[in-house]
């Protein structure tokens, strides 16, 4: 078990999740009587990152913005107001930005896989744990966005 999570393509965060979730379900089978032991327990898994993440300078977000045409700079203040995933960004409609109250509520993302994309629509009454389902505020240029539509 070791060596295949280290062999997955998966952020070290993700292995240290399946680990978990492995010893986990190892925990049940114990309780149950299915099995006598965890054999998790002996897998080490860091969660840590490998690398330190890129963090824009203001100067450098300038020089960014500039250079982009209208709509792509759109997206790009959109991700630095709100601090939305990819996936979610791209999902977005006009319609889960409410200009009134300043807020974009997250009901939808894009998932890429093996080069196909798949919407994932999230029902708005049952949202996950994660960030789906959450109205996330918007920073005070959200009027500039507007302009923009």
């Amino acid at each position: 078990m070791c060596w295949e999570l280290r062999s997955l393509t998966l952020a070290r965060a993700s292995c240290a999740k399946i680990r978990n979730l492995m010893s986990v379900l190892f925990n049940h089978g114990i309780r149950h009587e299915i099995c006598d032991r965890n054999p998790i327990q002996l897998v080490r898994q860091s969660a840590k990152r490998k690398a330190v993440p890129v963090v824009l300078t203001p100067m450098e977000v300038q020089r960014l913005l500039s250079a982009l045409a209208l709509r792509e700079r759109t997206l790009v203040l959109v991700a630095f107001g709100t601090g939305l995933r990819m996936s979610e960004l791209f999902a977005l409609k006009w319609r889960d930005v409410n200009f009134q109250t300043n807020e974009v509520n997250i009901v939808r993302s894009i998932v890429f896989c093996n080069q196909s994309m798949q919407n994932r629509s999230f029902p708005e009454a049952n949202p996950t744990r994660s960030a789906v389902g959450r109205c996330t505020p918007i920073m005070a240029s959200a009027n500039t966005i507007q302009r923009t539509r």
